[in-house]
């Protein structure tokens, strides 16, 4: 019965890892995208260096908005 409760914590283990790198790997695919669908000569791109992979999508938008802004206030 051990072994069996082992095996069923080390698969639940695995798959929790699993899915966590793979919901890293995705968000960095999709903030690359975005960047690439809106050019680096745009005002709403945003490096995906500079967005962790980890950020939710609100937080990049919010990051977005505030460039925008500042870019905004500048030429202004």
């Amino acid at each position: 019965m051990g072994a069996i409760k082992q095996l069923r914590t080390n698969y639940d283990m695995i798959m929790n890892r699993l899915l966590n790198q793979t919901d890293k790997a995705l968000r960095k695919v999709l903030t690359s995208y975005e960047f690439s669908l809106n050019g680096p000569w745009s005002p709403l791109a945003v490096p995906p260096a500079s967005v962790s992979p980890e950020a939710p999508m609100s937080e990049v938008r919010l990051q977005k908005s505030i460039r925008t802004s500042k870019i905004a206030t500048f030429s202004a």
